[in-house]
């Protein structure tokens, strides 16, 4: 009985040495010096807006990444525009975020060059981008389906597109709101739809992962692989959720629109890095366009916007049968 309580006596000692002790390991990397990031999605629906900062090592925890004193330049078809004003932005959680922006409005086509030099960086850096054409869609409709056993009430959402001559990338959202408190800020639910159609794999890896990771984004990402020089497509998305929803108002929406090439990738490379999917493969790199440095400058066109009242699809919602 002593010999078994000095061993249990031993292990606890062992144990409580080990936790307190404390392992320095020596980093025998190559420490990498800063390169300096520029990041521009342009739009006919807004001012240009840049953000400039630097990369910073992964061992330089609280580095500064901003940079506050840069030269930040707008080209539009190889002709000088403005320089972009710096802008401090505050978040209402008290963040503080640096960006450059200007007063220009660009317009579908016109060949965009954004590019940026500082004291850190006196090298210009600079990326372009040409703006893509509005996408040309027919009526975004939604039909109910059936009503389960379980309560689910499914249905169905679609939209004509037509893709032009040429490579094409898109960039559709479609979601349905549940409004459970109008009078409140944060008064109501926004659910992203399915996104089933055979189109939408052309932007998807297929893999194991998307069952359990992201078999129902927010948003789907696609090109005109699948769909190349048909006139008119109708892509189809599903819906469903509880009929206890019934009793709200529900309002379905869709945006879509045309990226550039480099957007498209941008997005893409980073849809897969966030998916995990660079585990069984080479580590995916994040998609850059930037001459001198990182980053990205690309482009989207106006979006097309669409809603649906859910009253013209399942008649008045009843009320709420508790309070919020």
């Amino acid at each position: 009985m002593k010999k078994i309580i000095r061993q249990i006596a031993m292990l606890v000692a062992t144990v409580a040495v080990a936790m307190g002790c404390e392992t320095e390991v020596e980093f025998r990397g190559e420490d990498m010096a800063s390169l300096p990031v520029l990041y521009s999605v342009v739009s006919p629906e807004e001012p240009v807006r840049a953000y400039y900062s630097q990369s910073v090592f992964i061992l330089d925890n609280g580095t500064p990444t901003d940079i506050a004193n840069g030269t930040v330049e707008l080209h539009i078809n190889g002709t000088f525009r403005e320089r972009l004003k710096m802008v401090e932005e505050r978040s209402e959680y008290g963040n503080s975020r640096l960006y450059y922006q200007g007063e220009t409005m660009v317009s579908p086509l016109d060949r965009v060059m954004v590019r940026a030099c500082s004291p850190r960086f006196p090298e210009w850096v600079s990326g372009t981008t040409v703006v893509p054409e509005a996408i040309s869609v027919g009526e975004f409709e939604v039909a109910r389906g059936n009503t389960s056993e379980e309560g689910r009430v499914a249905g169905k959402a679609t939209l004509p597109i037509s893709d032009p001559e040429g490579e094409n990338y898109y960039w559709l959202e479609s979601t349905f709101y549940v409004t459970r408190d109008p009078s409140h800020p944060y008064g109501g639910y926004s659910y992203p739809m399915n996104y089933t159609d055979v189109a939408f794999s052309s932007g998807r890896t297929n893999d194991i992962l998307m069952d359990y990771i992201n078999d129902s984004p927010d948003f789907a990402l696609f090109d005109d692989s699948l769909i190349e020089g048909v006139e008119e497509y109708t892509l189809s998305m599903e819906w469903d959720f509880g009929e206890y929803y019934l009793q709200y108002p529900v309002t379905f929406n869709m945006k879509c629109c045309q990226l550039d090439e480099n957007l498209f990738k941008y997005y893409r490379s980073v849809e897969l890095v966030q998916n995990g999917l660079e585990m069984f493969g080479e580590p995916v790199q994040i998609h850059t366009n930037i001459e001198g440095g990182l980053g990205l400058v690309g482009s989207r066109s106006v979006c097309a916007v669409a809603e649906v009242d859910g009253a013209t699809i399942f008649g008045e919602p009843t009320g709420p049968s508790e309070e919020w």
